[in-house]
């Protein structure tokens, strides 16, 4: 039975303490202006039809809680709650068109999700870069902005494109779409 409608708090839960425990457990690369969050490659588990709005929240409270280590409280608790929402949900919402529509073609979900990587990665690098840019400089420049953005969304594309891909190609293996479940889609 597919998960995308129901919202299991354990899954919530378990979620979230991984999300969480990961980003603290790589604390010196998780913030900064240089950072490869490696636990944002959790940030497709929406995009998985066994995940859906359960990982969606589970991700939005672990980004809260990882970012207690953050150097840049209070902003990064709200921004990195409010941009795994905002990212679990765009994923969600190609996941579930991909799931309705692309049920077979393995490709063309890849494709979606691979879209759905850079936008989030985009716009987790200009959010968080404009947050360090203006806590560390406390001034609005546009070069140190965006520079700084760049060097984020490096490393958001290392770990949520291509950690995030490979984990969602393991979970398709894993976890592939039986014709029964995919139908009830």
């Amino acid at each position: 039975m597919d998960n995308y409608e129901k919202i299991s708090p354990i899954l919530v839960g378990i979620t979230a303490a991984l999300y969480a425990a990961i980003t603290i457990a790589i604390a010196p690369f998780a913030y900064g202006p240089i950072q490869v969050r490696i636990s944002d490659a959790m940030l497709v588990l929406p995009f998985h039809r066994k995940f859906g709005k359960s990982a969606v929240l589970g991700l939005a409270a672990g980004g809260f809680l990882g970012n207690i280590a953050s150097p840049y409280l209070p902003w990064d608790l709200i921004t990195g709650f409010a941009l795994n929402l905002v990212v679990g949900w765009i994923m969600y919402t190609l996941g579930y068109h991909a799931n309705k529509r692309f049920k077979i073609n393995g490709r063309t979900r890849l494709t979606l999700a691979c879209l759905g990587t850079i936008i989030g990665s985009t716009i987790i690098a200009l959010v968080v870069g404009f947050m360090i840019v203006l806590v560390e400089l406390q001034i609005i420049d546009t070069v140190s902005w965006m520079s700084i953005s760049l060097l984020i969304f490096i490393g958001e594309l290392i770990a949520l494109a291509v950690g995030g891909l490979i984990l969602l190609s393991a979970l398709e293996r894993a976890l592939p779409p039986s014709t029964q479940a995919a139908s009830s889609i």
